[in-house]
């Protein structure tokens, strides 16, 4: 059975971020799939902007509005940012109407957003594109953690999800 990390990836003034970490073979992988995401794309130069503009998205999320559900693409459980609008926020002048790159979340409440990997948006579905990969593991992602949430596993407090220890908090998928 494969395990994974949930653990907090940044705190801000509006909204915590956490990420997930694979655990493989009882060895805990080094890099998030977060981490894993911009690496890929940061080092390519094709998309070094592309990966700028998700991370002032992000700040905006995490420092001025928080993860409301209209900042969001809906992509079955998991959501996905950007949401592919000229203008997706007012005080954010980024065209992400056309914009190349998914990066899949979970949003559990406006102060709360899980972060996964995603990819290049290159279709209308996300199923159907080169990110499918991270797209279906975004969704086992999300099921594992929202069982976690109603069997009361984790629970969320304020902008913080509490496990049942102080340590990170190991899910089995």
């Amino acid at each position: 059975m494969n395990t994974f990390v949930l653990e907090i990836f940044e705190e801000h003034e509006e909204c915590t971020f956490y990420t997930v970490r694979k655990i493989e073979d009882g060895e805990e992988i080094n890099q998030s799939e977060t981490q894993l995401f911009f690496e890929k794309f940061y080092n390519n130069e094709g998309y070094r902007e592309c990966i700028k503009e998700i991370i002032s998205l992000l700040d905006y999320i995490g420092e001025k509005r928080g993860a409301h559900p209209y900042l969001f693409r809906h992509e079955g459980k998991a959501v996905g940012l950007p949401k592919n609008e000229h203008r997706a926020c007012k005080d954010l002048c980024l065209d992400f109407a056309n914009f190349p790159l998914r990066l899949f979340c979970l949003r559990i409440t406006d102060q709360i957003l899980v972060l996964f990997n995603g990819g290049i948006k290159d279709a209308d579905k996300a199923q159907d594109t080169k990110a499918s990969m991270s797209f279906q593991e975004a969704q086992q992602f999300c099921i594992r953690i929202d069982r976690a949430i109603s069997e009361q596993e984790i629970k969320i407090d304020g902008m913080f999800i509490v496990g049942q220890s102080v340590e990170l908090e190991e899910i089995e998928l």
